[in-house]
């Protein structure tokens, strides 16, 4: 059975292309569906342009909203997490991105 989760996630850098390939990989093979959501714009993850045209376009401190579809999303939506949080900058300040707990959505 699959169900659905979410979890909002606070853009503090642009992510590097070798984020958003590790990012697309790891939804080509997860069985089922992955939605980013941004200021009333989503992409679907399956689409790698439209995946890296989405990310260009978030600015710094906004809030990503991840929908996952499908099952054992809970273990997929912490891999998603592991990418946003390596911090691939040079100064080293602090980590990439901030969570909020996900939500089940019914």
């Amino acid at each position: 059975m699959n169900e659905t989760s979410s979890v909002t996630i606070r853009y503090t850098h642009r992510i590097m292309m070798k984020e958003i390939m590790e990012l697309y990989t790891l939804i080509k093979k997860f069985n089922g569906l992955v939605t980013f959501y941004h200021n009333h714009h989503s992409v679907s993850g399956l689409h790698i342009t439209k995946l890296v045209t989405f990310f260009l376009t978030v600015k710094r401190g906004s809030k990503l909203l991840v929908i996952v579809d499908g099952k054992r999303n809970h273990l997929f939506l912490n891999k998603i997490k592991s990418i946003f949080e390596n911090d691939h900058s040079l100064n080293h300040v602090s980590k990439s991105i901030s969570f909020q707990h996900p939500l089940q959505l019914k």
